[in-house]
């Protein structure tokens, strides 16, 4: 055999090992995560926002309030109606699927970024 087929089936084994190593890492990460969620449920349960969380005399985490997040319904319910109507926007906006349906493959592949590699479980 040549030193490429020998390499290659070096990288075939190297390929194996690394891709068990990353199975593994996953599955300990899934079991670190829901570990850390929650620590962090029974720390928020326990502590009020504005806080901090002090390990010693060294802090360590600031409990902050949660984001606000508009929310179109609940807009609806409470704001004025002249607010709503001085604030709604008409919007003509390119629907991807519509416009799917109206190319071939190759005019629809051309209208798309196309991502990275990534790596999907079988």
């Amino acid at each position: 055999m040549t030193d490429h087929h020998h390499n290659r089936k070096e990288h075939t084994m190297n390929v194996e090992d690394t891709a068990k190593l990353l199975a593994d890492l996953e599955h300990q990460r899934e079991e670190i995560d829901a570990k850390i969620d929650a620590c962090k449920t029974l720390l928020l349960d326990a502590v009020d926002a504005g806080s901090t969380i002090t390990i010693g005399d060294q802090p360590i985490y600031k409990v902050t309030r949660g984001n606000l997040r508009f929310n179109p319904a609940k807009a609806v319910e409470v704001a004025p109606a002249e607010a709503l109507a001085a604030s709604t926007q008409t919007v003509a906006k390119l629907d991807p699927r519509l416009l799917r349906e109206h190319l071939t493959p190759a005019q629809w592949e051309a209208c798309c970024d196309r991502g990275l590699p990534y790596l999907r479980g079988v």
